[in-house]
């Protein structure tokens, strides 16, 4: 800015000022009210705020320790509610998940599902594989019923007592099932054409074994592995057991199949058992 300029600026306020002191009060009276009028609202907002603080302070002040203590105390208590409650919500979006990837898989509707937590997860010994749930016999879980998560098979009902029951995993040395490789690209959640048929075999580890799939059979690493209908068993088509984690030729012309598990059993929260309606 020049040096001229700048010192109009400066002289300005000044001649303004002074011109208003000199000029008679009639005449200057509406331009002073005009410009006080600029100020009405920073000076509300000082009043609000001079309240406030005096309400704040008030309280302060007023409230006893007790009080604090006790409004502290439920502020907490409502929390802690909250954060179940979200934990809840979040559970049971779970379980309506899982609740619909069994019904894409069995859309049989005479076939029901009964939730039920983990109470000991995994028992395992050198022959056992086996976890212990919430529901028993008050329930209507009976002996052989199958227990699934999702759209995978995890064992079956091997014992039951009034209120609690023993699931056999399907990695349990007992435990056999019909089982069908199928190829990845294919939609495992609909139907698929009938293709040669093993025996799934548990082993006591973490691994089962397909048996009884002839060399014939087109096959390949990472294929999945479904339940193929067992009628004995009432274990239905379209259940997942798994992934083919290995293939080599076996004793004749059948394949040496491994079949590892998608679920890992020891994570696992609950689990559905299998009902079927009268």
């Amino acid at each position: 800015m020049p040096r001229e300029r700048r010192k109009w600026v400066d002289i300005l306020p000044v001649a303004i000022a002074l011109t208003l002191m000199v000029l008679p009060t009639a005449w200057t009276e509406r331009l002073r009210l005009s410009a006080m009028a600029l100020f009405i609202p920073f000076h509300s907002l000082s009043d609000d705020l001079q309240k406030t603080m005096d309400i704040v302070t008030d309280v302060e002040g007023s409230v006893p320790e007790r009080h604090l203590r006790e409004l502290k105390r439920d502020n907490d208590y409502l929390r802690d509610q909250l954060l179940k409650l979200l934990a809840e919500n979040i559970e049971l979006r779970t379980q309506l998940k899982g609740l619909g990837q069994f019904r894409d898989a069995v859309p049989d509707r005479q076939i029901t599902t009964l939730f039920a937590s983990i109470l000991v997860s995994t028992e395992t010994s050198g022959w056992r594989k086996s976890l212990v749930i919430s529901r028993g016999s008050n329930d209507g879980v009976r002996p052989g019923m199958t227990v699934v998560w999702g759209n995978h098979l995890v064992g079956r009902i091997s014992a039951v007592s009034d209120y609690t029951s023993r699931v056999s995993l399907m990695t349990d040395a007992g435990f056999k099932t019909g089982g069908t490789p199928i190829p990845t690209y294919l939609d495992r959640t609909r139907s698929y054409p009938e293709r040669d048929q093993g025996i799934l075999e548990g082993h006591a580890d973490r691994h089962c074994t397909l048996n009884w799939v002839t060399r014939e059979t087109a096959l390949s690493e990472g294929w999945f592995v479904m339940t193929s209908g067992d009628e004995l068993t009432d274990i239905p088509r379209g259940l997942l057991l798994g992934r083919v984690g290995a293939v080599a030729p076996g004793k004749g012309p059948y394949y040496e199949i491994r079949v590892d598990p998608l679920v890992r059993f020891e994570n696992l929260e609950y689990v559905m058992v299998m009902m079927r309606g009268s």
